[in-house]
């Protein structure tokens, strides 16, 4: 009989891994497994392969739980381990929890690869990015917008008092600008393309902004760096590109898979840390992903229409 080819032997050996999962000491799990190991030594070298992610990440792990305000598409890193290829093979079920979070409280969600045009009630615009979602804030004299997830492009209609992006525990206040806003697990990314705006969050500290600035700040407000492209760059995901300059590979695998369905797992460890600077068409995501991580000697792996797997070559 015909060896599968080395993909479909890797997700037969995911397939008895999350049997093991859901019933460690089951002989009838393990004496299947043991018998299709033993059909070749193909067979024994994917369980091999799996065997060793399985042994980065721990055995027999629980699934990520939701990270509030984060993208409901995660960047798995090694912590995930099996537990999340599990649920991706059995149907993808437990991977719509983040999402149900964020649609309870958001006003606009978008799909995988969607992008959407918002026309808000003050006259300010907004292109929502994909798999993004945002809440609205318009009561009394209020104008204002919270990033729950994704990335924005915003222009902000000039009226009476400040418009204010919030993004975790970051605001941003501006009466009248354009200017892109992103975010990527703790970190978030705010490019000003014209006019000026002001940032600030629980860290204490103020930063204003000029046309041309690209800051990465964390969570409290606070300056990570300045990145050395131009606000245009920032927002050039309308068109379907993702530019990045010296980002770690988690970042960007994060922002490529919004174009991608189910989820990415890094299952290397110190992978997702390594620095990527390029360009990336949108057009066609599995070839973009490859493009950002081979360079890295990193390969991917499609168990299944919920999961690919980054690993080291």
């Amino acid at each position: 009989m015909a060896t599968p080819p080395d993909d479909s032997l890797f997700e037969e050996a995911v397939t008895h891994a999350v049997r093991l999962q859901a019933n460690p000491d089951s002989p009838a799990a393990l004496q299947a497994l043991a018998a299709w190991r033993a059909r070749s030594p193909a067979h024994d070298s994917a369980w091999s392969e799996i065997a060793e992610i399985h042994g980065m990440t721990g055995a027999l792990l629980a699934p990520v739980p939701p990270d509030r305000g984060t993208s409901r598409r995660k960047v798995l890193g090694v912590g995930a381990g099996l537990g999340v290829l599990g649920l991706g093979l059995a149907g993808g079920a437990g991977l719509l929890a983040p999402g149900m979070v964020l649609t309870a409280r958001a006003d606009h969600v978008t799909a995988t690869a969607e992008l959407r045009d918002i026309a808000l009630p003050d006259g300010s615009r907004i292109s929502l990015g994909p798999d993004s979602a945002i809440a609205l804030d318009f009561a009394a004299q209020r104008r204002g917008v919270t990033l729950l997830s994704g990335m924005i492009w915003c222009r902000i209609a000039p009226g009476a008092g400040d418009f204010r992006l919030s993004c975790g525990d970051m605001r941003i206040d501006s009466h009248a600008a354009e200017l892109a806003l992103s975010r990527e697990g703790g970190v978030i990314s705010v490019a000003l393309d014209r006019g000026a705006a002001t940032i600030g969050g629980h860290a204490g500290q103020e930063v204003t902004l000029t046309a041309g600035d690209w800051l990465e700040l964390d969570r409290g407000g606070r300056i990570i760096r300045r990145v050395g492209l131009t606000p245009a760059d920032a927002s050039a995901w309308r068109e379907g590109i993702v530019t990045v300059d010296a980002e770690p590979l988690s970042m960007v695998v994060a922002r490529i898979a919004r174009w991608m369905p189910g989820r990415v797992v890094i299952a290397d460890p110190g992978l997702g840390d390594r620095l990527v600077s390029g360009v990336f068409d949108m057009a066609r995501p599995d070839d973009a992903l490859l493009a950002a991580v081979s360079p890295h000697g990193a390969k991917l792996r499609r168990v299944s229409n919920w999961v690919t797997v980054v690993t080291a070559l």
